[in-house]
């Protein structure tokens, strides 16, 4: 039977709520905001370190807030400059972009791309972390998993991750393509673009951020961990 070299990687855009100093004064006053959920994922960046080494993978963080570039985002998004940095020149903007958004978004492309020549598939997971109230409305979930449902192997992988947590913490609510559409602009929609099904499966999950310091948080991590080291 053939063999198959499968690659994980783990990314967390949203890791940090680190302001560089040459922009402190565009957040001046903003504490709470930066503390919040707005700048960044909170519980994201351990929970990402957390399922990297659980799979023996190469791990990609964000090192500063979404607030002043979202590394999530297309070049074209309207959002990809927040309230704060939306009123910079266009000379600053270029050096943010590439000093901060390209310089992270290629250090992931130029490793997917060497797996490329060296490995069967890859399976990329994006991990996130969503506020439990948004504009005043709670969210109903605690995990979503977020594919495109065109990619049969992602459908597939976000099936199976569904279950096993039903199984490993059935007091969970897991839902899929929840807060958001898997199909949404995000790094993973781009590489999506850039590479064929057949080797690619781009995955992004969001944890509540009630349960991100839990425990019921890790052992969602290490059931990930196990169904990616299942057959797929």
């Amino acid at each position: 039977m053939a063999q198959f070299n499968h690659a994980f990687l783990v990314t967390c855009e949203h890791a940090s709520n680190h302001v560089p100093a040459e922009y402190a004064s565009l957040f001046a006053g903003q504490r709470s905001t930066l503390h919040s959920h707005r700048a960044y994922d909170i519980g994201a960046r351990e929970l990402a370190a957390t399922l990297a080494e659980l799979l023996d993978a190469p791990i990609f963080l964000g090192e500063t807030t979404r607030l002043l570039v979202d590394l999530n985002r297309s070049e074209r998004n309207n959002t990809l400059f927040s309230r704060f940095t939306k009123s910079i020149t266009i000379e600053k903007k270029v050096y943010v972009l590439n000093k901060y958004y390209f310089a992270y978004r290629n250090n992931v492309k130029r490793f997917v791309s060497a797996c490329l020549k060296k490995n069967d598939s890859l399976v990329h997971i994006s991990l996130h972390t969503f506020t439990p109230v948004l504009g005043g409305v709670e969210r109903n979930a605690d995990v979503g998993i977020l594919y495109d449902p065109a990619r049969i192997r992602e459908k597939r992988f976000a099936l199976a991750y569904r279950e096993a947590l039903r199984m490993a913490l059935p007091g969970l609510r897991v839902r899929r393509n929840y807060p958001y559409r898997g199909v949404s602009d995000s790094l993973v929609t781009a590489l999506r673009k850039e590479y064929p099904p057949t080797f690619y499966k781009g995955i992004e999950v969001e944890i509540n951020q009630r349960m991100a310091s839990q425990q019921a948080a890790r052992q969602a991590m290490e059931v990930m961990s196990d169904v990616l080291k299942g057959p797929m």
